[in-house]
């Protein structure tokens, strides 16, 4: 790739991001929420990208951000075919986003299947609500 193609990339994805107008801001001085969104494009910055992990992405980001987010793992999905292996307590946000959902409690596997499969399951709530 030509210098001027990943320049183009960069700013489409910044433009996406709603980062554009901060381009030329240190990355230090961004907010929380523009920090994380920096970091998943700067993800997407690699065209053979297959597999993208994320810890806890929505954590503390405000709504809007999170709605960015969100928006940029659909639209990587479903045009470029990455997978998202996401890890998240945000059980609302992650039965929005995920047709498969594996939960672990302590480094084992409790349970695994669709959000509804998986929500009333004993070992879920005991593990998660203290049940």
């Amino acid at each position: 790739q030509s210098r001027k193609e990943v320049v183009g990339r960069a700013e489409e994805l910044l433009d996406f991001a709603l980062l554009t107008r901060l381009k030329d801001t240190q990355a230090k001085s961004l907010s929380g929420g523009q920090n994380m969104l920096l970091q998943i494009v700067r993800g997407f910055m690699n065209r053979s990208l297959q597999l993208y992990v994320m810890d806890e992405p929505f954590a503390g980001v405000h709504q809007s951000i999170k709605g960015i987010i969100l928006k940029s793992i659909k639209m990587m999905n479903d045009e470029k075919g990455v997978t998202f292996l996401i890890i998240s307590h945000e059980m609302p946000t992650i039965s929005t986003l995920c047709d498969k959902v594996t939960v672990l409690a302590k480094g084992e596997l409790i349970a695994e299947g669709t959000m509804e499969e998986i929500a009333n399951e004993p070992q879920v709530i005991d593990a998660y609500l203290g049940g």
